[in-house]
């Protein structure tokens, strides 16, 4: 039972990234209509860049390196920072469904959490500046 609770996190969140990111990129689910007011404008403003394509890909490739066991600390690092925007969008602009943002973000911290030796470095005081640096 430990075991599967300690894949759990890693699991679903692959699972989660990589379908709605190979949905955006591949138009996998049909259209729906932009929400009203300001969330609307927001949506169909990105729709048309390339910002939702490198979202998307960003999602699917995250996705895939979790589903993959690889690079699994990294693909947590790509991902939170959708996650920030997700849930800010939904929390903000929509004031509505922040039930799934946060409940990722959940998974993302236990994964993170379980991962959390790969992450030591990024918060170690550099004691001597790197001698490469100008």
């Amino acid at each position: 039972m430990k075991r599967l609770a300690a894949h759990l996190p890693r699991v679903l969140l692959g699972l989660v990234f990589t379908a709605f990111g190979a949905a955006g990129l591949f138009h996998l689910f049909p259209e729906q209509p932009p929400p009203e007011g300001i969330a609307g404008v927001y949506v169909q403003a990105l729709g048309g860049t390339y910002l939702m394509t490198l979202v998307k890909l960003t999602e699917l490739v995250a996705g895939l390196l979790l589903l993959s066991n690889r690079l699994v600390a990294f693909a947590a690092l790509l991902l939170a920072p959708v996650l920030v925007n997700i849930f800010a969008f939904h929390a903000l602009v929509v004031g509505d469904g922040v039930a799934l943002p946060v409940v990722l973000i959940a998974l993302l911290g236990g994964l993170a959490w379980q991962r959390r030796s790969a992450y030591r470095p990024l918060f170690a005081p550099e004691l001597a500046s790197p001698s490469h640096v100008a």
